[in-house]
């Protein structure tokens, strides 16, 4: 399961989200997002696109090469963080201003 709440409340501060082997951080920087190595600090591949503010970061659940972004530029979008290319745009009709999903409900809506 995935939800991306529409605007309405205040953003809230966001936290890094780890890729399956620990080795990156993946954290919100203005409109982009930062891969950031674990084990030097330092600042890899930008993952670009977004129009306005990243909200919420996420490995997709059922997919650990995927990284899902919402942001207040009313975008979900399916990265491959290897790359850093964005495969998927879903357009949620509203600045999303935060992103849940729910590993044991991969597939729900």
């Amino acid at each position: 399961r995935m939800a991306a709440s529409a605007a309405g409340g205040g953003v809230a501060a966001r936290a890094a989200v780890f890729s399956p082997a620990s080795s990156e951080a993946f954290v919100c920087a203005g409109d982009d997002v930062r891969a950031v190595s674990t084990v030097t600090g330092e600042a890899g591949r930008r993952l670009v696109g977004h129009g306005a503010a990243v909200t919420g970061l996420a490995i997709a659940p059922g997919n650990a090469a995927a990284l899902l972004t919402a942001s207040l530029d009313g975008t979900l979008r399916i990265w491959d963080y290897g790359d850093a290319t964005c495969v998927q745009t879903i357009d949620l009709g509203a600045p999303a201003v935060r992103l849940a999903v729910s590993a044991s409900e991969p597939d729900a809506a």
